[in-house]
């Protein structure tokens, strides 16, 4: 865009401590690098509900005290309301594949929010021996966003054989990437048509 947009973005963040940047050096983690590329001609308001040691579960239960208050009403042309879920890679340990699955069409059903477009972002892979598992989850999660046509980025498949992926998680504590591993998981984000579904 040309001109800049003078409508109101909101933009809610739901998820765990990957939404706040946790091991990132430059305390931008993937949002931030993404929105000092798109979010120049657009006026933006990031609301980031991340929380730590977060599953589907307690991002099901906080989600309405989340969105309120942030994401506003108002007419079209002045306001518009985004939701980008970031699910967590923990659910392999604290539930069942088919509990996160239902946990997150219960997150995406309770959306019905006005003017609002949701976006989930799939699980992390791993430098554990839990990648078959993460796997699975990847693709439940992307299997109930497609039942609801809701843009899924598939995170697992991008970089669970990404050896700069890889490298970022050993150079930390194999949980959370560094700053190197942020940044890849902003490229994917922003090759996933991001610009078009924020605005």
């Amino acid at each position: 865009m040309n001109k800049f947009d003078s409508k109101r973005y909101n933009i809610c963040i739901v998820g765990d401590e990957f939404v706040h940047a946790y091991g990132d050096e430059l305390q931008l983690g993937f949002i931030g690098r993404i929105l000092k590329r798109v979010a120049k001609d657009i006026n933006v308001i990031t609301y980031n509900a991340g929380r730590f040691g977060a599953d589907s579960t307690t991002i099901s239960q906080h989600l309405e005290d989340d969105l309120h208050g942030r994401l506003v009403d108002g007419n079209e042309h002045e306001v518009q309301n985004r939701l980008i879920v970031m699910m967590p890679n923990r659910d392999i340990n604290s539930m069942t594949t088919s509990r996160s699955r239902l946990n997150l069409a219960n997150i995406l059903d309770k959306t019905n929010f006005p003017h609002l477009k949701a976006m989930v972002i799939g699980p992390t892979p791993s430098s554990l021996d839990d990648n078959a598992r993460i796997s699975e989850l990847s693709n439940a999660c992307k299997d109930v966003c497609m039942r609801r046509n809701i843009p899924y980025v598939d995170l697992y498949t991008s970089l669970a054989e990404n050896k700069q992926w890889i490298q970022s998680m050993l150079a930390s504590d194999a949980r959370y990437p560094d700053q190197v591993g942020y940044g890849l998981i902003a490229w994917v984000v922003m090759h996933s048509d991001f610009e078009h579904f924020i605005k």
